[in-house]
């Protein structure tokens, strides 16, 4: 009963902070996983390391967690815009819950395979920094592309795990430009594409809507809605693009075909 009411998101960090102080290595196991709520109640992490019957495994894993996300903040920030370091994590909760169980089992999560473009692999800068992110954990980097500045998260949306992609994509700094650039990338996964398809802001903006459609990636769902938005110019573009899928092509000529009678 104890392990369901600490995983339940709804119970308060308080509480967890008090049962920390005297849970069996059970329930220890169970708060010390759990970095999204560590990340956003640091003291359950030193109420944990205060429990006088903490089991060794635990103790080496609170040591880690505060090791990687909270003695190196300090450089953290340097690749971050500091203002977002202390960033509201709750948008991303199932994220950092989902990365900490990749995690805990490296074997069955995706190996990352971000490249960087020909531009940014002759730039230092960004050259360094993507070294830098490639050692990180599949946590560090979701919080990272939920927080970092527009080099990073343009970096990191590229990313083949898919949650690290969707935190790029959450990032409150994300603008409706980036959004129009990224919709128009065949280097992300789908699952970035139909999230960008689902911000009704970024929807609004024709050239996010012509970019998402154009897009060989973009999921056939998300194109055909999309369609009876195109111009005609677009649409001609479209039905005759071999990079599409033919059902998008098909349905292009039919649309270009009704709205050129009118």
């Amino acid at each position: 009963m104890l392990e369901a009411l600490i995983r339940n998101r709804a119970l308060d960090d308080a509480t967890v902070e008090q049962l920390a102080l005297r849970a069996d290595p059970h329930l220890q196991e169970v708060i010390v996983i759990n970095q999204a709520r560590i990340l956003r109640a640091p003291q359950i992490l030193d109420a944990l390391l205060q429990n006088p019957n903490l089991s060794g495994d635990v103790r080496r894993r609170a040591i880690e967690t505060r090791e990687e996300f909270f003695d190196k903040k300090a450089r953290l920030a340097e690749l971050i815009e500091e203002d977002l370091v202390d960033a509201p994590i709750e948008p991303i909760v199932d994220l950092l819950e989902a990365a900490a169980q990749e995690d805990a089992n490296p074997e069955t999560a995706p190996a990352p395979s971000v490249v960087l473009s020909e531009a940014d692999a002759t730039d230092p800068k960004k050259e360094a920094l993507f070294s830098r992110i490639m050692k990180m954990s599949v946590a560090q980097k979701v919080l990272l592309a939920f927080r970092g500045n527009r080099s990073t998260r343009l970096i990191l949306v590229r990313e083949r795990n898919r949650l690290v992609a969707s935190a790029a994509i959450r990032n409150p700094r994300m603008t409706d430009g980036e959004a129009e650039s990224i919709a128009g990338m065949r280097d992300v996964t789908e699952e970035v594409l139909r999230l960008i398809a689902l911000r009704r802001d970024w929807m609004t903006k024709y050239p996010v809507v012509v970019a998402l459609a154009r897009n060989p990636r973009t999921p056939v769902g998300v194109v055909l809605p999309l369609i009876n938005r195109l111009t005609l110019r677009d649409l001609k573009g479209l039905k005759d693009d071999r990079g599409v899928a033919e059902v998008v092509r098909a349905m292009s000529r039919k649309m270009y075909q009704a709205k050129s009678k009118t």
